[in-house]
């Protein structure tokens, strides 16, 4: 077991699915109990990134700085991640019935 991530740690290994298959992914969502479209991978590698959308998983890619620069959904620094997780909740979370609410 993990220190940082328990039991919620996953192998390709364990499972028998390799990128760019998404059945790591959709192993890993479905034992934590949660849908793939809420949730987000953190992925250092193209395959990867083709393996979360496969799955319905929205996925942003860790890449070297210039790389970030160009292209959408890729990021160079973590401490750069909160931010884009925070335009991942707002641009899918249901704020309809929060209107209704007021």
């Amino acid at each position: 077991m993990s220190p940082c991530f328990g039991d919620r740690l996953f192998s390709s290994y364990d499972v028998g699915s390799w990128k760019p298959d998404p059945g790591l992914f959709l192993y890993a969502v479905n034992k934590m109990g949660f849908s793939p479209e809420y949730c987000v991978v953190i992925e250092d590698s193209d395959v990867g990134i083709e393996a979360a959308h496969s799955a319905g998983i929205y996925a942003l890619k860790y890449s070297r700085e210039e790389e970030a620069e160009k292209q959408n959904n890729v990021f160079s620094y973590m401490k750069y991640l909160v931010k884009l997780l925070d335009k991942i909740y707002f641009m899918k979370c249901d704020r309809s019935s929060i209107v209704k609410n007021i």
